[in-house]
């Protein structure tokens, strides 16, 4: 495009004069649709017990759920009406699916649990996957056109959201980790307690019975007791 094509580019010109198909159709129908989709609900589906019924951990997952619903539908519509920041949330999105599968390892690696098979061949998908449409955004000729480079544009808005997101992951996190020490921390003394409780049950104690006899008043005797040495 010349200096004056760029002059007068909007979304609405884009729109009259670019057609979105080929891998773009792909991307944006079943990475950004059906995966979102998927990951997002995968995510959302959460089992309290996973988390020690600890929620702001399960929070984390159910916010995530929902950033990557939320996210994809954006790219999705974005992309439809020619925004100019469409391909930035694109990136950002690709971005996400490839940290959270790093985190999942790590996390797994910490926890010393062993990644079955399916979650082998996700975490592979996800890290080339992402990487692989990272390329495609970034070098595709259908995607420049669509959205040239020279239109696009990152707001402050835009930058308000993806801190928002972050920091509330954050946030969320760390109270978790903090109940989830807490709670540790009382279940170890409420172990302790019954542990010494038990202990004390089992404990043998000796008693003493004493008899004791009743005589009656009318009762007389004169017979003494032999004298008994004491050895």
């Amino acid at each position: 495009m010349n200096d004056a094509e760029n002059e007068k580019i909007t979304s609405e010109w884009l729109k009259a004069n670019t057609k979105i198909s080929g891998w773009l159709v792909f991307f944006l129908a079943v990475v950004m649709g059906i995966g979102g989709l998927k990951r997002g609900l995968t995510l959302i589906a959460v089992n309290m017990s996973d988390y020690d019924n600890i929620f702001c951990l399960a929070a984390v997952d159910i916010f995530t759920g929902i950033v990557f619903i939320g996210i994809s539908a954006y790219v999705i519509y974005s992309f439809l009406n020619r925004y100019p920041n469409a391909v930035f949330w694109a990136r950002v999105n690709l971005i996400l699916i490839i940290v959270l599968v790093l985190w999942n390892l790590v996390v797994g690696l910490i926890v010393d649990v062993l990644p079955t098979e399916h979650e082998k061949i996700n975490a592979v998908s996800g890290l080339l996957g992402g990487g692989l449409w990272l390329l495609y955004l970034a070098l595709s000729q259908q995607v420049q056109e669509v959205i040239p480079k020279s239109f696009r544009k990152v707001s402050n808005a835009d930058w308000i959201v993806l801190a928002a997101i972050i920091l509330i992951h954050i946030v969320l996190f760390v109270i978790g980790v903090v109940q989830l020490v807490a709670s540790a921390t009382d279940s170890q003394g409420i172990e302790v307690i019954e542990e010494v409780s038990q202990n004390a049950g089992s404990l043998n104690y000796e008693e003493t019975e004493q008899v004791k006899f009743i005589v009656p008043k009318e009762f007389s005797c004169d017979a003494s007791l032999p004298n008994i040495q004491r050895i």
